[in-house]
């Protein structure tokens, strides 16, 4: 891995006699496999197994994603802002006070319209969503906006969650077919199709009861909700307290972790 990926070496050897070593030079031994193929290919073989279970093993959520369903992962911040959790006055929002009526606009805008991914800034009131008919870009909306009905009509044509899931399967299907996609290395494509083969959507009860206990992660005292993040395309859920802390959920523990923490 060394060799090819200019990487650090993550394995040391230690002989238990004497013995000769043989050295071989970077240069030579990448001009070997140039001239014995059967060599090279089983080199290569082996090689982007382990960049496989390398990819996996470095990503957050498709690591665990892929191999299971029960995810928690705990991402640690700023410890001064853990350690002064205790003395901060939680800042009241446009977000808090519009939070009866902006529960329930979130999950329309999740489950019938084109939005399949949500975050929820509660200390500033801002809103982003992405829309399935421009997965590249996302847009910004203050949260005083988003409880007036007619203006997410303006914003985010209705589609039932069934057609949503469908064209997200079928993105997935055309980047899989896309000639640049073709040309990536080998463990690229193995992992996305992997995870296209076994993909599933979040589905519209485990959205719900996300959504609806945004609410009591907020009014935990010190240790409170401050960003919310859920996706669609993702059964994962994505929670930032005012301690710095970061938590992504599966969808599968998340009413267990709130309880958890509700009790706690």
């Amino acid at each position: 891995m060394a060799v090819f990926y200019k990487d650090r070496r993550t394995a040391s050897a230690r002989a238990l006699t004497d013995v000769s070593l043989l050295s071989v030079a970077r240069g030579s031994f990448l001009n070997l496999l140039k001239s014995e193929r059967a060599l090279a290919e089983r080199i290569n073989a082996v090689l982007a197994l382990r960049n496989e279970e390398l990819i996996l093993k470095e990503n957050v959520i498709d690591a665990t994603g892929l191999k299971g369903r029960h995810v928690h992962v705990g991402i640690k911040g700023d410890p001064s802002l853990r350690e002064s959790a205790f003395t901060r006055e939680r800042y009241q929002s446009v977000a808090d006070e519009l939070m009866p009526q902006l529960t329930p606009r979130l999950e329309d805008m999740l489950l019938h319209r084109s939005v399949y991914e949500i975050a929820v800034h509660l200390n500033s009131g801002e809103i982003r969503a992405v829309s399935v008919f421009d997965p590249f870009c996302d847009e910004i909306h203050p949260a005083d906006k988003i409880v007036d009905e007619a203006y997410l009509d303006r914003h985010f044509p209705r589609i039932s969650y069934e057609d949503k899931v469908g064209l997200i399967r079928r993105l997935y299907g055309a980047i899989g077919d896309d000639a640049g996609f073709k040309a990536l290395p080998g463990p690229f494509r193995k992992i996305h199709r992997a995870f296209h083969d076994r993909w599933e959507a979040l589905s519209p009860d485990e959205a719900r009861l996300a959504l609806s206990r945004m609410a009591m992660l907020r009014n935990i005292p010190f240790f409170y909700l401050r960003n919310f993040a859920i996706n669609m395309a993702q059964k994962t859920i994505r929670l930032q307290f005012n301690c710095d802390g970061t938590h992504i959920v599966s969808a599968e523990d998340y009413g267990r972790f709130v309880e958890e923490n509700l009790e706690s």
